[in-house]
């Protein structure tokens, strides 16, 4: 019997095509896993958005947001930050809880 494969870990990295926002169904299916994994209370998580334009990079990181609260991971842990210029969303714990 096929066994499921384990959660994805963090830092979840989620790779963009160039010049877009369109979550392919790889990166969705991470995204699902991570989320049913850890569902109901837990940990903050912060979504870091990158993209050619601030725009871009805000809305794939809603995008990733939007995916994982799909999953079942409650709004009010997870939070959006901007990034850099490359193309990956990465979601990860924050170092601290003083946020």
């Amino acid at each position: 019997a096929a066994t499921a494969s384990a959660p994805p870990a963090l830092p979840l990295v989620i790779l963009f095509a160039e010049d877009t926002a369109e979550i392919d169904e790889r990166q969705l299916a991470k995204l699902g896993a991570f989320g049913r994994s850890t569902r109901g209370d837990g940990p903050s998580f912060l979504i870091n958005g990158g993209g050619t334009s601030p725009a871009l990079a805000m809305e794939r990181a809603r995008r990733v947001a939007a995916a994982l609260l799909g999953a079942g991971v409650t709004r009010d842990r997870l939070v959006i930050e901007m990034g850099g210029e490359s193309p990956v969303v990465v979601v990860y714990e924050p170092d601290d809880d003083a946020g």
